[in-house]
Parts: C-alpha cells; sequence; structure tokens
C-alpha cells in the first residue's frame, strides 16, 4: 500500500516536472515565433521602404527628365525660331543686291554680236584654195527640189543599139575590132568565109558608136541567128531608176528628174519618159527611164546612178551649195569670204535638196563663200584657236 502510494505520487511528480519544464520551452518557441514575425515584418519594411526609396529614385529622375526634355524642346523652339528668323532675314535680301544680280546675269548672257559658232577668220591665199580643192561661189536666189529619192544605174539608150548579125554562116577569118573599142559607120568590123560559097565577105557597123559586146574569135563558125558585135551610139543612154510599192502613186511620166552620176560634179536636169507596168516579183518594184543627154560620154552603161524625183520645187531668196555647209561649235556656219581671209558665219538654214541649202537668216545675196572642200577652213580654224589658246 505505501509502495503503490510512492509510486502515484512520484508519477505525479514527475509530470509536474514536466508541466513546468514544457512551460518555459513553449513560452520560448511563442517568442521565437513572435520575434522571427517581427524580423520577417522588419524585413518586409526595409523591402518596401526600398521598394518606395526606388521607386521615388524613380519618379524623381522621370521629372528631372521631363524637366530636361522640357527644356531641350524649349531650346529646340528658340533654335527654330532662331533659324526662322536668319530664313526670314534671307528671303528680305536687299532688293540692291537682287538687282545686282539679274544685272549679272544679263551680262553674261549678253551677245557679243559675232552669234552662236563664229570664231576669229583665217586668212588664206587663192593658191592654198585652188589646191584644196575650194571655191568661192556667190550666195544667189534659186530653187530647192523637194522630192523621193530612187536608186538605179546607167543603161544604153536602145534606139542607138545595133546587134550585127552575120549575112551568111561561115568561120570568122578575122576580127578587126575589139571591146569598148570606138567605131565610125561603115568600119569593118570582121571578115567571115561563107559556108555556101566559101568566099570571104566583110561584116561592118551600120552605126557609129561604141562596141559594147563582142561574140567572135578567129576561127570559130559564125552562126546567121547570133549577134556578133553590138555597138551602141552613147552620146544618149538612159537613167533606169526603180520605184518600191509604197511610192508608186506619187511616180508618173513627164516628173522631172535629178540624176547625180560619178564622175559628174552637178545633176543632170532630165524628166520620166517611161513607167514600167510590170512589179519584178523578187523585189516588188518597177522601173522608171530617163533620157539623158552624154555628149562628153562621161556616162557609161552599167554604172550606179541616183535620182530625185522632184515632187516640189520651192523658191529661195538666198542658196548656197550643200557641201558650203559645216557646224562649229554645236551651230550651222558658212564660211564668208571677206578679201583673203575666211569668216565662220552662224546661218539659219530652210529647206534642202541634195546640192543645195535654203538660207534663211545670216547670210545675204551677194555674198562670196567658200563650196567644196569646206572642212580644211574648219580645220584650220580649230588649229587657230588652240594656239591662241595656249
Amino acid at each position: 500500500m505505501s509502495v503503490t502510494k510512492n509510486f502515484v505520487h512520484l508519477t505525479l511528480w514527475a509530470f509536474f516536472v514536466c508541466v513546468l519544464a514544457a512551460y518555459p520551452l513553449g513560452l520560448s518557441a511563442q517568442e521565437h515565433d513572435h520575434e522571427h514575425n517581427e524580423a520577417d515584418s522588419h524585413s518586409e519594411s526595409s523591402e518596401g521602404k526600398k521598394v518606395e526609396q526606388d521607386h521615388s529614385d524613380e519618379e524623381h529622375h522621370d521629372h528631372a527628365h521631363e524637366e530636361s526634355g522640357g527644356h531641350d524642346d524649349h531650346e529646340g523652339h528658340g533654335d527654330e525660331h532662331s533659324k526662322g528668323g536668319h530664313e526670314d532675314h534671307d528671303a528680305h535680301e536687299d532688293p540692291g543686291d537682287e538687282h545686282a544680280k539679274g544685272a549679272h546675269d544679263d551680262h553674261g548672257g549678253h551677245d557679243d554680236g559675232h552669234g552662236h559658232g563664229e570664231s576669229s577668220p583665217v586668212e588664206w591665199t587663192n593658191e592654198l584654195i585652188r589646191e584644196s580643192g575650194i571655191s568661192i561661189r556667190t550666195a544667189s536666189a534659186g530653187e530647192i527640189s523637194v522630192g523621193l529619192d530612187l536608186p538605179g544605174k546607167i543603161v544604153s539608150y536602145e534606139p542607138n543599139v545595133a546587134h550585127i548579125i552575120p549575112r551568111f554562116p561561115g568561120i570568122i577569118r578575122e576580127a578587126k575590132k575589139h571591146l569598148g573599142e570606138k567605131v565610125k559607120k561603115g568600119d569593118v568590123l570582121a571578115v567571115i568565109e561563107s559556108n555556101q560559097s566559101l568566099n570571104p565577105y566583110e561584116v561592118r557597123s551600120p552605126i557609129s558608136g561604141v562596141i559594147v559586146k563582142r561574140h567572135s574569135t578567129v576561127g570559130e563558125y559564125a552562126s546567121e541567128s547570133t549577134d556578133i558585135f553590138v555597138v551602141a551610139d552613147l552620146s544618149t543612154v538612159w537613167g533606169e531608176f526603180y520605184v518600191f510599192s509604197d511610192d508608186f502613186a506619187k511616180v508618173k511620166d513627164g516628173l522631172p528628174i535629178l540624176v547625180d552620176v560619178k564622175p559628174l560634179s552637178s545633176p543632170i536636169r532630165s524628166n520620166i519618159s517611161f513607167v514600167s507596168r510590170v512589179v519584178d516579183e523578187h523585189t516588188q518594184s518597177k522601173f522608171v527611164r530617163a533620157v539623158l543627154p552624154n555628149d562628153q560620154e562621161l556616162l557609161y552603161p552599167g554604172a550606179f546612178a541616183n535620182a530625185l524625183a522632184v515632187l516640189e520645187t520651192v523658191k529661195a531668196k538666198v542658196i548656197v551649195d550643200r557641201n558650203a555647209l559645216q557646224r562649229l561649235e554645236g551651230g550651222e556656219v558658212v564660211f564668208v569670204w571677206e578679201g583673203d581671209t575666211f569668216e565662220a558665219r552662224s546661218v539659219i538654214t530652210g529647206k534642202r535638196d541634195k546640192h543645195r541649202i535654203e538660207i534663211l537668216r545670216g547670210l545675204k545675196s551677194g555674198e562670196k563663200y567658200a563650196s567644196g572642200n569646206t572642212f580644211l577652213i574648219k580645220a584650220e580654224i580649230g588649229k587657230s584657236e588652240a594656239e591662241h589658246a595656249h
């Protein structure tokens, strides 16, 4: 009984001790938790203050930036105002300056009287003019022919052509004349031995002219159906020219025509005497003919030629040769002959054909000018100006 009682007392005492021991520990835990909470609160408060401080610093920086931007804007406005004022000041320049500038421009564009394309005169002797192939001509009134260019050639005039055929067939014993040789009417061209009589007989030319074809060799058989000579009188020839389909309606019989052919220096005037009614299937062209005088026999059958079918004739107060015109310093000039010098004279031209040019301004009728190899005068002027420049 006493042991059991003592055991109960010991147990109660132990419980009491544990309670007393646990109470300070619980209090300490609560205090620890409280202190921890206060530390966290303090930390959060510190961080909040730091955030607030940062936010405050950012607001202060933004405010300062806005003030700085406003200041810059103010300065920019001031600069623009200053620049605008300066531009306004420039815009309101002294009228006297503008007048002076205009006067200077007018002085710069003032014509000195020589005109565009003119230069210093150059001296030429009469001997040098002849050696250079230059001729002195006089400007005068005349006509300019406007028309259609036609290519072509010179051919024999058929009414003046003789085809010589042996009267009797036989062997050619002699051939007395050669291709291109001139003959007179009645000249002996060949001697043929007749097959019928075995006697020789003479073949004579029925007309005066030039042998343009020969088909005869000694010992060769001559047939009565083949010509052994062709003789042509070249005092008159044909110019044969070609017209293409687009121009058929423009070219008619009787139309005036100007024919250029070497070695002639000036064109031959004639009229179209024949217009073909047949079109060449390969070239789609047809030919026209004009009768050309050839007294000097400078027109040779087969030679190339060009023609101008005249559709319009213009009367001009002043005309010059086409080869008189040159370009100098970007303008057209004619070299006027005065005393012993050539002077480049600026001109304004009008209508022109292959040989002549109408002068509208810059040259008067009666004035003398250079024609022919005028490019030599142009070269001499360029050389003279280059020497003066140095």
